[in-house]
């Protein structure tokens, strides 16, 4: 009985010692499968940054065109009122309603800019924490893969991972295969 006891100590020893490398390994695989998340997390972040920074450079670029076009309308407007109205009192009361006329189109033309850039940046503030999310989610389904592996069993691809997970079905759409470049 004794070296019955013996071989099943020395046997759960070596198994003992036969995993140990083995979660090592896993450790390994697992910090590097997070490194690899992140990296790709943070290649999305910076190319939908530099997506955003061009959106308002368009949005300020198209904005100020609308301007010089107000700019060189007014322009025409007055030069055609001094054409036509010869006579300076009448001359200069078209010109006093063309320039309220330009002041109340730049007002408005600044109203609807400042809406227009609020909007913009919600949006753009609304894609920035979806890709922290989509993140966030993909980090956690690695957890979660991993827990399911040292518990014995590997979470499925299936409806129970996605629970498990966490994840809304707008990322699951967009992202149920891991991070990918944009």
């Amino acid at each position: 009985e004794r070296s019955h006891n013996q071989e099943f100590a020395d046997e759960h020893v070596l198994s003992q010692w036969g995993q140990a490398p083995k979660y090592k390994m896993a450790e390994k695989e697992i910090s590097k499968s997070i490194k690899k998340i992140k990296k790709k997390c943070e290649k999305r972040m910076t190319k939908l940054i530099r997506k955003q920074q061009e959106e308002i450079q368009e949005f300020y670029r198209t904005w100020e065109e609308k301007m010089v076009q107000l700019e060189k309308e007014h322009r025409f407007e007055s030069a055609l009122v001094c054409k036509i109205h010869s006579l300076m009192p009448m001359r200069i009361d078209k010109l006093k309603i063309l320039d309220n006329d330009f002041s109340k189109k730049l007002e408005e033309h600044e109203h609807q800019k400042d809406i227009c850039l609020k909007d913009l940046e919600a949006k753009q503030l609304a894609e920035k924490n979806e890709e922290r999310q989509k993140a966030a989610c993909w980090l956690a389904g690695l957890k979660s893969m991993v827990q399911g592996e040292f518990s014995g069993g590997l979470p499925s691809h299936g409806s129970e991972y996605k629970d498990k997970v966490g994840c809304s079905q707008a990322s699951e759409n967009t992202s149920h295969n891991g991070p990918q470049n944009v």
